[in-house]
């Protein structure tokens, strides 16, 4: 009796739950997006343009924020590879900086569609 309760419990709760569970999805490497990225150091901001994960990653940069999230390399002289990923909702503002070191080789912001969501 208490398997059934637990199990119509259950279905209900995810009947009603149906929008947050698609946000749960998994990326769609096909379903993607590539910004140019400013390695200025300064903040610029950006618009999502569906609900996905974001990708801010540099190679040889001394650190690496996005929407406050950020990693810090050894320095201006750090030749580190810095990536962070972030859940955002379309039409969410967010920003990012990426920090040039001495050996600062390239850097991109890539936006991947998670599948369920349109």
């Amino acid at each position: 009796m208490l398997k059934s309760l637990v199990q119509l419990f259950a279905e209900k709760f995810l009947q009603n739950k149906r929008e947050w569970v698609a946000d749960q999805s998994t990326i769609s490497i096909q379903s993607s997006s590539e910004l140019p990225v400013i390695a200025d150091g300064e903040s610029h901001p950006f618009t999502m343009p569906y609900t996905g994960v974001v990708n801010l990653r540099g190679y040889g940069v001394w650190f690496a924020d996005i929407g406050g999230f950020n990693l810090i390399n050894l320095g201006p002289s750090a030749n580190g590879n810095l990536s962070i990923w972030a859940y955002a909702k379309k039409g969410q503002e967010l920003t990012y900086a990426i920090g040039q070191s001495n050996q600062f080789s390239t850097a991109y912001l890539r936006i991947y569609k998670v599948e369920g969501n349109n």
